[in-house]
């Protein structure tokens, strides 16, 4: 099965849609992006083109793709919904990073302050509230 993101002029994700690999296979039975583009481009009633193949993991173009996420075409991968304006992506791994480490796992980002604090609260991987 095939994931496929369908990306608005922002490259935000909008939708994420599942497509038979059988649907969109080439001559040597690979999965084929082209495909799969012209396969949803054919089937979207308003013959929206912006599409891009994700993994069903995150092992294929960093992360898998998820309504609100964004497509980086510069760096090819698909980055989570960036909860705080003041993270950063981290290129390594493409996760969304606070300015600062957490001290441990009972703290949660305050945005207005910057800083980490004890206790209840938005927990950083909830989303918002």
């Amino acid at each position: 099965m095939a994931l496929f993101a369908k990306l608005d002029s922002n490259n935000k994700v909008t939708a994420v849609f599942k497509v038979e690999d059988d649907s969109i296979k080439d001559g040597d039975g690979s999965v084929s992006e082209s495909l799969g583009v012209a396969f949803l481009t054919n089937w979207d009633k308003q013959n929206h083109s912006n599409w891009k193949l994700s993994s069903t993991d995150g092992s294929f173009r960093g992360n898998k793709a998820e309504i609100n996420g964004t497509w980086s075409s510069a760096d090819n991968v698909f980055l989570a919904n960036k909860m705080y304006s003041s993270w950063v992506v981290n290129t390594v791994n493409w996760q969304w990073e606070a300015p600062s480490a957490a001290p441990a796992s009972n703290y949660n980002w305050d945005e207005e302050n910057q800083t980490w604090v004890e206790g209840s609260g938005r927990i950083p991987d909830a989303g918002p509230e």
